[in-house]
């Protein structure tokens, strides 16, 4: 109610939980653009976290299958309390036996 861009900039959207501050360095026109794109499909919200990988250079840590350095960068330093290099390291290890 006070400020609609803000309030909107200080959420995370979609399923990679983008911060709404990135909308500019993500290439999107405005706040209100990126919040229609992430409500419009799992597509959207997919272009905006590879757009946030590739932006952060994270993209190199996920083809060296650096877990803790892609968590670190993703999730900030407090990645470990949450265990988010074991379960990207699980998840991977599982799509790679189920053939994908």
């Amino acid at each position: 109610k006070l400020n609609w861009d803000v309030a909107h900039e200080s959420a995370s959207w979609g399923f990679g939980q983008v911060m709404g501050f990135n909308w500019k360095l993500l290439g999107y026109s405005s706040i209100n653009d990126f919040i229609t794109r992430m409500y419009a499909s799992e597509g959207e919200q997919l272009i905006a976290a590879c757009r946030y990988i590739k932006h952060k250079g994270l993209d190199k840590k996920l083809r060296a299958k650096d877990w803790a350095g892609f968590a670190k960068g993703y999730n900030g330093s407090d990645y470990k309390r949450n265990n988010y290099d074991n379960k990207l390291s699980a998840a991977y290890i599982k799509a790679k036996k189920e053939g994908w």
